[in-house]
């Protein structure tokens, strides 16, 4: 268990590092209609892929995963609720980043909450 508090802690990059947990605004905005443009950024080892996943019950939505720079970001610009197909509620928000067989999740402490 000490090495995965180590890993979450860890930003650093390198061959040694690993896959940092990842982290960042994964929406630019928690309260929005179907048609507000968002903003999503998910920070993590480059090289990596990123995606951001949408849940509100049984039914789940993301964003396409995406590679992460040679920064430590991917990001994804002026999307809309709608266009990705997420209907009124409240979303939990979940990134997931993938790199040589190893995948690390982080959860929003808030949800992305979409209004009509």
């Amino acid at each position: 268990t000490s090495s995965i508090a180590k890993a979450s802690k860890d930003q650093g990059v390198g061959a040694n590092s690993g896959l940092v947990v990842p982290s960042g605004d994964f929406v630019s905005a928690h309260h929005v209609s179907l048609d507000t443009p968002i903003a999503s950024v998910c920070n993590t080892t480059p090289g990596a892929s990123c995606g951001i996943i949408f849940s509100n019950g049984s039914i789940t939505k993301s964003l396409p995963d995406t590679m992460v720079d040679s920064n430590g970001a991917a990001y994804w610009d002026n999307w809309t609720p709608r266009g990705i197909g997420l209907s009124a509620g409240s979303w939990q928000i979940k990134a997931t980043a993938t790199l040589g067989g190893q995948s690390k999740n982080a959860s929003d402490d808030s949800s992305l909450v979409v209004t009509l």
